[in-house]
């Protein structure tokens, strides 16, 4: 996406960025589309020092595991939770090194590069560019673009003012935002096209360019963030054609498509879950597809009662779905891995499961 970089300076050793890059990474969960740029620097380089603790060799380890690809997430909290809570010597080699083996970095390699200094010039760098080019007064600084937080000294940035700067910033990021996209994009690619008009072709195919247009005349909307909602959607809801001029819902339609399903031999089991108020009525008629084109079957109980849950008060069915193939009974598999069939009568039906 565009617009959606982060650049955040930061010292270990500084209590106010502990606290700050906690709130950070927890509110990152919610622009999951943010790309962060670390900047380590030193709030009190030589001779200055806090604590006795000098951080440039912290901040050298940080450069280390992110050049070898390590986690950086969990070096910041490792990294962080040493000197605040268990006070170890983070100006050690051992000791870094020992916490870049935990993130995917090898002991020997965060020794070896320590030792060689190639990244202190780096360190010293960055202490130049925020205090003296940019003029901080303290850190964690946010910038983003032309946009910045900055701290001031001896005072903390409050999260909800962070969350505050995130949003002004990253809007279209927001996992909410995408979020509510998403749902809208699906109500025109599986029930209504015309809302936006447009239209499917027989295998529910949508063109991207007609897509995007359409929303973009009702919201905030363009290209990238199609492709970050393809790309983030947890239940792998669209798929583009190869050369991404098409895309269209993998399941769930109720307007009449051929979404090109392969018939699968099902497991012996599948599980559907569905809310308390439902139950009488399945007891009668079985499974209906209710306006979509397939019944919705989960491969496991534990996502059965996810959808149930969303809609109420949870009850799981096991479904006999081996001996429904045997009489004849057609499945399919979707790309995003619900298994679909025309419906499922009453005697396939076991209710297992009911929340007191």
């Amino acid at each position: 996406m565009k617009n959606n970089k982060l650049t955040v300076y930061f010292d270990y050793v500084c209590p106010y960025c502990y606290r700050g890059l906690s709130d950070l990474m927890e509110l990152l969960v919610e622009f999951p589309q943010i790309e962060v740029k670390w900047v380590p620097c030193e709030a009190h380089p030589y001779p200055d020092s806090m604590m006795g603790i000098y951080s440039s060799k912290a901040c050298q380890a940080m450069l280390i595991v992110e050049a070898h690809g390590g986690n950086l997430i969990q070096f910041h909290k490792e990294i962080f939770q040493a000197h605040f809570k268990l006070r170890r010597r983070i100006d050690e080699p051992e000791v870094l090194a020992e916490i870049g083996a935990k993130c995917n970095v090898p002991y020997e390699i965060i020794i070896r590069e320590l030792n060689s200094k190639i990244y202190a010039e780096q360190v010293l760098q960055n202490n130049d560019l925020v205090w003296e080019k940019l003029g901080c007064q303290a850190v964690p600084d946010y910038i983003a673009g032309e946009k910045a937080l900055l701290s001031f000294e001896d005072v903390s940035i409050p999260k909800k003012k962070l969350r505050q700067f995130l949003s002004l910033c990253f809007s279209d990021c927001n996992y909410g935002n995408l979020r509510n996209l998403s749902k809208y994009m699906s109500l025109i690619l599986r029930h209504k096209p015309e809302t936006i008009g447009i239209s499917l072709d027989e295998h529910g195919w949508a063109d991207v360019d007609e897509l995007v247009e359409g929303i973009a005349k009702k919201k905030r909307f363009n290209r990238d963030i199609l492709e970050e909602i393809v790309r983030t959607d947890n239940k792998q809801r669209y798929s583009f054609n190869e050369s991404k001029t098409l895309i269209r819902a993998n399941q769930g339609h109720s307007i009449p498509v051929d979404v090109e399903l392969d018939e699968v031999v099902p497991p012996k089991f599948l599980w559907h879950g569905t809310a308390e108020q439902s139950v009488s009525s399945i007891n009668k008629q079985g499974l209906l597809s209710m306006g979509r084109l397939y019944v919705h079957l989960s491969k496991d109980e534990g996502t059965a009662l996810k959808v149930g849950s969303r809609h109420g008060k949870p009850v799981i069915y096991r479904v006999k779905s081996g001996k429904m193939a045997k009489d004849g009974h057609v499945f399919y598999l979707s790309k995003n891995g619900v298994w679909l069939t025309k419906k499922v009568p009453v005697e396939y039906l076991e209710k297992e499961w009911e929340e007191e």
